[in-house]
């Protein structure tokens, strides 16, 4: 049920999104129902199209949008399509068949350090917060070249 009901957030958000969408929202509407039937009828097709398409969807300098772009609508609906079918994936198997397919203990540790690495470095990305974002007069100026002569 809490898979349903996350799948139907994620649908309506992408949706809404899509319904505000600068260039034309009867495309992008259209573009997201396609590959979710797609991805629906033919669910190995998720991983292989969210690598193609993160280099392609990025029309920011034509539509305008920065912090949501239509890669995160296309992988809202790729997590939807996914948490739907999840139920019934595992139909009919016998448990050990299930059990064989977990990841080796070592892979989990990979996977692991990488995602440590990924906060990490998203923490170093993201500090000092932008002056956007932070109304405190010692991030209101950037380069920090331009802060250090304004203090002297």
């Amino acid at each position: 049920m809490a898979r349903a009901v996350l799948s139907l957030l994620l649908v309506c958000g992408a949706g809404l999104a899509a319904l505000i969408y600068p260039l034309g929202p009867a495309w992008l509407l259209v573009g997201l129902a396609t590959y979710a039937v797609a991805l629906w009828r033919y669910p190995g097709i998720g991983l292989p199209a969210t690598f193609a398409l993160l280099p392609l969807l990025n029309f920011a300098p034509w539509s305008g949008w920065i912090l949501l772009n239509e890669f995160d609508l296309f992988l809202a609906v790729t997590l939807a399509v996914r948490l739907l079918r999840s139920n019934g994936d595992n139909a009919g198997v016998a448990p050990a068949a299930v059990a064989s397919s977990a990841l080796a203990r070592d892979a989990k540790w990979v996977i692991g350090w990488v995602a440590a690495s990924f906060f990490v470095s998203a923490g170093i990305g993201l500090w000092p917060p932008p002056a956007f974002l932070s109304r405190s007069p010692r991030f209101s100026c950037m380069p920090v070249s331009e802060c250090t002569r304004r203090r002297s």
